[in-house]
């Protein structure tokens, strides 16, 4: 098949594939074009549009075999290779504003981290190295959009329920052409939005849960998968000047229903291996590989909150304040310190045995735990800067397009610093970005992007050199003289 740039268009009208997507009790016909979901995919659409376009493309796509795909399909083997898939990262957080966590670039990135580390595979029994190979160039070729589930239900989870049957996908049957699985899997944020689902499981299994061991792939519109999402905060906004980014970059989350789903070997990758199911993310470069595409993510929505800081006082008359100028200063200290541990991950990266390189494992853990721990005082701070401004405007813009109700906003709602209308526009787009339902999601999603805080803490203390720091304290403990000897010494000079 010749492989070809994706454009928005073909992207959307994939999306027109029959899906089953619920919104409550509702059966979304088609999300390109309902109120909850249409504005999103047109997002998403720009994003395969631009990256495709002229004054892109070069720094978008690589050539292999005469064909041009998407830099986050490239295998890194140096460091030029890591800025390139690096630069792509950050131009697609940059067209989605760093709200879109689940863009195309990031499950793509933990496939191509899997297939890095090849000796993870090899010689285990129910693993298929060669079918995620053939699988990760069937998306490339193809420039798929695929998201992951990877969790199950809470009440899958420890402590066993012998008296109800687990909900937790799991395998039912399988026969010479392939398995059927059957249950639920979570959590599918941009699950709406995407060509296909990469099922597997993060988090350990144990002893008798060898039937949930399964990783495959499979296309969203598959008979038997049922995707039910969250409220829609696009579906509720009023319009793109009083909810600039809730109304066109919503992403949904979602829980996935599989029915008695039948796949095929050659998209089955692991089954009921206990290990490498979860191994597979871990001990490979994919976890940190998706994870890097996270840490720039999050500094473009960094940069964008501190724009909204740095307008928010200048918009107020507050700029020559110390107090503002001290807030600021911090935030922007911040920014620069996450900006330079990520280019860090890059400069640092580590080298594997196959070849591949990938960004400094370490530096990524500091960097996404700092984010996870932080997001929240950061967004709380600017939301102070803006007092009680968000309350203080009227209850949407149809007061501007109204004669009478415009020329009044325009008189009473000026300000030397800004015109009335620029700055109801401004307060609109920072509340709904800091303060709405919206941002609230994005204050949750940040707060748990890489786990509970126990966890993130818990990468960190696993990636440290402790036997170093140790070894740095035994040798001062080795050089300082005995007790005995120091006491002996104080009692002559006496």
């Amino acid at each position: 098949m010749e492989a070809t740039m994706r454009t928005g268009s073909n992207y959307l009208a994939a999306l027109r594939d029959g899906r089953q997507v619920y919104l409550g009790s509702k059966l979304v016909s088609n999300v390109t074009t309902d109120p909850a979901f249409s504005n999103t995919a047109k997002s998403f659409a720009r994003v395969y549009d631009l990256k495709g376009s002229a004054d892109h493309i070069d720094d978008m796509s690589f050539s292999e075999d005469g064909q041009r795909y998407s830099a986050w399909f490239l295998m890194p083997k140096s460091k030029e290779d890591l800025f390139k898939r690096a630069h792509a990262h950050q131009s697609v957080a940059q067209w989605t504003h760093g709200l879109m966590g689940r863009s195309p670039d990031h499950v793509a990135s933990y496939l191509v981290g899997m297939c890095m580390q090849p000796e993870l595979f090899e010689g285990k029994n129910g693993v298929w190295l060669s079918h995620l190979k053939n699988y990760l160039d069937y998306i490339k070729k193809r420039d798929l959009f695929v998201c992951y589930l990877v969790l199950s239900p809470h009440s899958s989870r420890p402590p066993a329920r012998p008296e109800k049957e687990y909900p937790s996908l799991r395998v039912v049957a399988e026969d010479s052409e392939g398995i059927t699985v059957h249950g639920v899997k979570t959590l599918g944020t941009a699950a709406v939005f995407s060509d296909e689902a990469l099922v597997g499981c993060m988090m350990p299994l144990g002893a008798g849960q060898e039937n949930e061991a399964v990783t495959f792939a499979v296309p969203i519109a598959t008979a038997g998968i049922k995707v039910f999402v969250r409220k829609s905060y696009e579906a509720q906004a009023q319009n793109k000047v009083d909810s600039y980014f809730s109304s066109q970059f919503d992403e949904s989350d979602a829980v996935m229903t599989f029915d008695h789903v039948r796949i095929p070997w050659e998209r089955v990758f692991t089954y009921k291996n206990l290990e490498v199911t979860r191994d597979m993310y871990y001990k490979t470069p994919a976890h940190i590989m998706g994870n890097h595409q996270a840490n720039w993510r999050f500094l473009t929505k960094f940069k964008l909150i501190n724009g909204i800081a740095y307008e928010s006082a200048k918009l107020g008359g507050l700029l020559s304040l110390p107090p503002i100028q001290q807030t600021l200063g911090t935030l922007a200290a911040a920014e620069a310190a996450i900006e330079g541990l990520i280019s860090s991950q890059i400069h640092n990266f580590e080298t594997l045995p196959s070849g591949y390189v990938h960004i400094n494992r370490r530096y990524m853990y500091a960097t996404l735990s700092w984010c996870a721990n932080n997001y929240y005082q950061i967004a709380e701070d600017v939301r102070t800067l803006l007092g009680s401004g968000p309350f203080l405007l009227p209850a949407d813009a149809s007061i501007l397009n109204d004669g009478e109700t415009g020329s009044m906003f325009d008189l009473c709602w000026d300000s030397p610093g800004a015109d009335a209308r620029l700055r109801y526009k401004f307060v609109r787009l920072a509340w709904d970005f800091l303060g709405s339902e919206f941002a609230s999601r994005q204050t949750q999603y940040e707060r748990f992007y890489g786990g509970p805080p126990h966890v993130m803490s818990l990468y960190n203390f696993l990636q440290c050199p402790w036997q170093e720091r140790e070894a740095s304290i035994n040798t001062i403990l080795e050089s300082m003289e005995s007790v005995e000897s120091t006491e002996k010494e104080e009692m002559h000079h006496e």
